[in-house]
């Protein structure tokens, strides 16, 4: 019998952390917590989304993620102006990959 579970945490070891972060704050994901610059840097949305530099032991993670985003148009002028590049164009859906070549997925709210 299934068991009702949310997923509550997804981290992502990457090796420029710096650039993961403006592209994921240019997306809208907000910042919400850093202690210390050796800690990993906290998005907050229904999921909570990790940061760590990527090392020997924990290399760079490979993953496709999908965000649902309030403006499409809006939200791509931001990661335009972080460098991003377009691999799908469509009125309400667009594909890109971030700086570690993961590919991201936005779809415009209904």
């Amino acid at each position: 019998m299934p068991v009702a579970v949310d997923l509550r945490e997804l981290t992502l070891f990457v090796s420029d952390v710096d650039a993961t972060a403006r592209f994921l704050e240019a997306i809208g994901l907000a910042l919400f917590c850093i202690e210390k610059p050796e800690h990993p840097r906290h998005y907050d949305g229904e999921l909570g989304l990790q940061l760590w530099p990527a090392t020997a032991r924990r290399p760079v993670s490979s993953v496709q993620l999908g965000f649902v985003v309030e403006d499409i148009s809006a939200t791509m002028r931001r990661l335009d102006a972080v460098g991003a590049s377009w691999t799908c164009d469509l009125p309400n859906f667009v594909r890109t990959s971030d700086p570690e070549g993961n590919k991201i997925t936005l779809t415009q709210r209904r």
